[in-house]
């Protein structure tokens, strides 16, 4: 969870910079209405042209480094899940539910997308069987931003709490 904090609050300080530095620009005394900083550099390049090309650069490089993370986050769970072998036949007693659970202790933490493909279910059931397990108070659904929820095991500390 602190993670998720750390790159929350990165992330809100780059885009009030970001949005500090376009408002600056756009509000200097040398240009006020037209947004463009006419002033030029001393090589004779204009400074609009180079700051805009900078921030698109940043913005590619913003967009490569969180498509390598969801690459990477991708090949951690598939790892995760190898050689898993969901039984063809349960017990009298067991459930799907129950194979997920052991599923979840062994692994700590599985995302919904994961277990669909694991069970080869929807992911709308995927999470409708984390919401049961949750309602029991074994395992925490977290939301992400931008990927599937993860379903985490909840710990013996968190369970007294």
């Amino acid at each position: 969870m602190a993670k998720f904090k750390r790159s929350t609050v990165f992330m809100s300080m780059f885009i009030a910079a970001f949005f500090g530095i376009n408002i600056f620009l756009y509000r200097s005394d040398r240009s006020p209405l037209s947004g463009l900083f006419v002033g030029n550099l001393p090589a004779g390049i204009n400074f609009s042209l180079v700051a805009f090309i900078v921030q698109w650069i940043i913005l590619l490089l913003i967009v490569l480094l969180a498509y390598t993370r969801f690459l990477k986050h991708r090949k951690e769970e598939e790892t995760k899940i190898r050689g898993f072998i969901i039984p063809s036949s349960l017990s009298k007693s067991e459930t799907y539910l129950d194979v997920l659970y052991k599923l979840l202790k062994e692994k700590k933490s599985l995302s919904v997308g994961i277990i669909s493909k694991v069970f080869k279910i929807p992911k709308d059931k995927a999470l409708e069987w984390a919401k049961m397990l949750e309602n029991d108070e074994l395992v925490t659904i977290e939301y992400p931003a931008f990927a599937d929820p993860e379903i985490k095991i909840m710990q013996n500390e968190e369970k007294k709490e």
